[in-house]
Formats: C-alpha cells, sequence, structure tokens
C-alpha cells in the first residue's frame, strides 16, 4: 500500500472511528440531559390549583351577628391576617390574634393552607399556642370548601368534625359540622368573617 493509500485509510479509520465514538457518545448524553431533573416551576408564577386559596388571602374580623355572641357579650376580639409566603404563591399563611379572658396580652395561632398536587387535596395545618395542632383535608366544592378534620387525641375516636366555608359578600361563612358513629352531621359553629383590607 502506498504512502497516500495508507494515510487516506488512516483518515476514513479516524472518520469511522469519530462516528462510532460520536455515536456513542450523542444518546448517552442526550439520556443523560433526560435523567437530570427539570428545573421546578417559578413558584411566583400563578397556578390555577394555587390560585383557588387567593380566597383567604386578606384582613379578617368577626361579622357583627348575633350567632357571634356570647351570653349576651360580645364575642372574642379577633383578627385574622393572611398572605402568601414570602417568594412564591404556593402556601396561604394566616395569623388570627384574639384576647382571652383572665390573660395579658393578646395570644396568637395560625395555620398554613397548602396544595398536594399527588391527590388534589388542600391541607391547613394548625397550630395553638397552647402547643395544640390540628389538620385539615379537603378540597373546594362548587362555591364552599370542605375541609374535614383528621383524626386527632383532642377529640374521641367516634367523633368527626368538619368545616364548610362559603363565599359571601363582603367575607367568608363557617359553618362546622359534627358527626358521631357515623351519624348525620350537625351544625355545631356557624359564623362569619369580614375583610377590612
Amino acid at each position: 500500500m502506498s504512502k497516500v493509500n495508507a494515510y487516506r485509510g488512516c483518515v476514513l479509520y479516524s472518520g469511522f472511528l469519530c462516528a462510532v465514538v460520536v455515536g456513542a457518545i450523542l444518546p448517552g448524553s442526550i439520556a443523560a440531559q433526560a435523567a437530570r431533573p427539570k428545573q421546578p416551576p417559578d413558584p411566583a408564577m400563578p397556578s390555577p390549583a394555587h390560585e383557588r386559596m387567593n380566597v383567604f388571602e386578606g384582613t379578617w374580623v368577626p361579622e357583627a351577628d348575633p350567632n357571634l355572641k356570647r351570653d349576651g357579650k360580645p364575642s372574642t376580639p379577633l383578627q385574622e391576617i393572611c398572605a402568601w409566603l414570602g417568594g412564591g404563591r404556593r402556601h396561604m399563611v394566616c395569623r388570627t390574634s384574639y384576647t382571652v379572658d383572665g390573660y395579658t396580652g393578646p395570644r396568637e395561632s395560625m395555620y398554613i393552607l397548602s396544595y398536594r398536587k399527588a391527590d388534589s387535596t388542600y391541607i391547613a395545618h394548625f397550630a395553638f399556642p397552647q402547643g395544640d395542632n390540628l389538620v385539615y383535608h379537603g378540597r373546594p366544592d362548587g362555591d364552599r370548601w370542605v375541609m374535614n378534620l383528621q383524626p386527632t387525641p383532642l377529640l374521641p375516636a367516634n367523633t368527626r368534625l368538619r368545616e364548610i366555608i362559603t363565599v359571601v359578600p363582603g367575607g367568608l361563612r363557617y359553618v362546622e359540622e359534627k358527626s358521631v358513629d357515623g351519624g348525620p352531621w350537625t351544625v355545631t359553629e356557624d359564623y362569619r368573617r369580614r375583610r377590612i383590607k
């Protein structure tokens, strides 16, 4: 074989080798890119499921109503402020301040309302100053939210509670219902909150 033919053979061989190497690396590189975790969506970008929680955003006070009075006295002064957790629109954080007879200064409770995409469930985690906590799971149902209290040692095992929240003019209506031993639901509380800002 002449030197020219030998050179051509080497170039052809190198080209073939290059094609084999590129052919072997390229699919691996594409597969590696596909296997990389995708960038999560920007938490500040609205998502329809999360934006449904926007109904709770604002500053709320009890609506003047005879049902909010006990023994002829006005109900406990209360204010609730709900806002998106900073940096995104994925969790609604609500802080409630109120006074309690016999205690100096206001008390505070809070809850975080979140959305679980895996089963389209909204979850509310409540925390109270005495150390108790409660968890509700639920979903919007038409123009109302139905939130079911999850099992807790604070209630007898045969008792279920749910909160039904409905948008009403100027605010929200909360109806708490109780069921014992799987029986019918009965109303235990019915009150409204008015958005002041």
